[in-house]
């Protein structure tokens, strides 16, 4: 590993080799922007080269600051949103063990929605925009299944009469 002071940047940067590092200079220099700059500009182009659509919809930003263990989120970029696919990647992995915990420790129907509600918006998410496309394939089958399973959920409410879990389900 090599690391270097610049005038421009507030820290060392640290290369993994020095192919990396002459590189990356190049295109500092020849650019003159920061190597910060480079970085990012170079992940964008990644991003862009894995999503398998042209983004087209609103930009979405995950909620940030302090969250516990089972903290599930209650958003979850639409299909066709400006998303960092990895951040959404990692955001998903999160919900999905938040999810698992929920369940583990809350019975309650409220709890075991929410669970339902997040893994179809995650479904629905990652059988358009995972990277590759077998990996899409499944998800779409996991959310068709997910899917069934809610018409059945939404079936027997309607059967028992069960208001309070008809409202819960109105809203999914």
């Amino acid at each position: 590993m090599i690391t270097v002071r610049y005038e421009d940047e507030d820290c060392p940067i640290t290369y993994l080799s020095e192919r990396d590092r002459k590189l990356i200079e190049a295109v500092k220099f020849m650019w003159g922007i920061s190597v910060r700059e480079v970085c990012e500009m170079a992940r964008g182009i990644i991003l862009r080269e894995m999503d398998p659509i042209e983004a087209d919809g609103e930009p979405f930003v995950f909620p940030t600051g302090s969250r516990c263990d089972s903290w599930i989120s209650p958003e979850v970029p639409e299909f066709n949103a400006k998303v960092d696919l990895l951040e959404a990647w990692a955001v998903a992995e999160r919900d999905a063990s938040a999810c698992r915990q929920v369940l583990e420790h809350n019975h309650s129907m409220g709890a075991t929605i929410r669970v339902y509600v997040n893994s179809i918006k995650w479904m629905r998410f990652w059988s358009v925009r995972f990277p590759d496309a077998e990996w899409r394939a499944r998800f779409a089958q996991e959310l068709e299944a997910r899917e069934a399973g809610l018409a059945e959920l939404r079936s027997k409410a309607f059967r028992k009469g069960d208001l309070e879990m008809i409202e819960e389900l109105a809203n999914v």
